[in-house]
């Protein structure tokens, strides 16, 4: 195992979730994340085509709710784009954990219905800092895509692709 660097113990919990997924973006994702300096106030968590399933969506979303307290810590952009395994469940698990403080979201072509797409639209619903979602190449119905696209004409400066 790695030691923690500059960053202490900030980020143990999603290092180790990272680390016991494995992988080569989320080996190199807990890397990054160990070398952040102590002052780092936001990050940026892209595991983009890591081959996720449902069972690493709910090791990341116990993660995530790990930094939920740490009020020194900001998740500036999340996205999890191009992992079809992660699905209804692991999306629905992942939006009930995500930070109302994110700002950008990224989650295309992860296998998401209309299950975890109501999830994340409650979510973002309670995320007043959110200026980007993008979730397109999902199987949202065309009721919930419309639901989508209201939301985000509803916000300034928003960016909603779905």
């Amino acid at each position: 195992m790695v030691a923690q660097t500059t960053t202490g113990n900030r980020f143990i919990t999603l290092t180790k979730a990272l680390r016991s997924i494995g992988g080569a973006v989320c080996i190199n994702a807990a890397e990054r994340l160990e070398t952040l300096s102590v002052s780092t106030t936001t990050f940026n968590l892209h595991l983009r085509q890591a081959g996720l399933g449902t069972s690493d969506a709910a090791l990341l979303a116990d993660a995530l709710q790990s930094l939920k307290t740490d009020d020194c810590t900001s998740l500036n952009s999340f996205s999890l784009s191009y992992n079809a395994g992660i699905g209804d469940e692991g999306a629905s698990l992942i939006a009930n954990s995500l930070p109302t403080t994110l700002p950008e979201l990224g989650m295309v072509g992860c296998g998401l219905g209309d299950a975890s797409g109501e999830a994340l639209l409650r979510w973002a619903r309670k995320a007043p800092d959110l200026h980007t979602m993008c979730i397109e190449q999902n199987r949202f119905s065309d009721g919930l895509r419309a639901r989508f696209n209201a939301f985000g004409r509803r916000r300034a400066n928003f960016l909603m692709v779905v």
